[in-house]
């Protein structure tokens, strides 16, 4: 069985609380997999799915935005994944 990749974009709030419940998951299900935090475009092409923390959606954007190409690597593997 291959291992997962799971990112948890690190940009705003409960980021490990995200990782450690996604972790709990991968175990419950008994998959292998790793789950970190990310914060930069390079790093989400390499992952195989990506957690969004909640928060207020304007900080969330301005964060993004101040990222650079965060938002437009994480549209691109959108599409990749789902016309694949």
């Amino acid at each position: 069985m291959s291992r997962i990749k799971i990112g948890v974009l690190g940009i705003q709030g409960d980021i490990e609380e995200n990782i450690s419940a996604t972790k709990e998951a991968l175990q419950h299900q008994n998959l292998r997999g790793t789950v970190e935090s990310v914060r930069y475009f390079d790093s989400i092409e390499e992952l195989d799915g990506l957690i969004l923390p909640g928060g207020e959606s304007t900080v969330i954007g301005n964060l993004l935005s101040i990222q650079g190409k965060v938002f437009q690597t994480i549209e691109k593997r959108i599409t990749e994944v789902c016309l694949s």
